[in-house]
């Protein structure tokens, strides 16, 4: 069995972050070889093995 951390957030303020920042944090947190992060206000799915 692989042996992954599935990392939820369901609270991270996302929408006070200006636009231009989010591609950063997604590319830090795929570095960080996160395998999922849902986030509730973009919704967002970060996969490292799609890129």
């Amino acid at each position: 069995m692989p042996s992954e951390i599935i990392l939820g957030d369901a609270h991270t303020h996302l929408d006070q972050y200006p636009r231009a920042e989010m591609s950063e944090i997604l590319d830090r947190a795929r570095e960080s070889e996160v395998v999922f992060a849902g986030m509730c206000w973009y919704y967002l799915t970060i996969h490292p093995r799609l890129y």
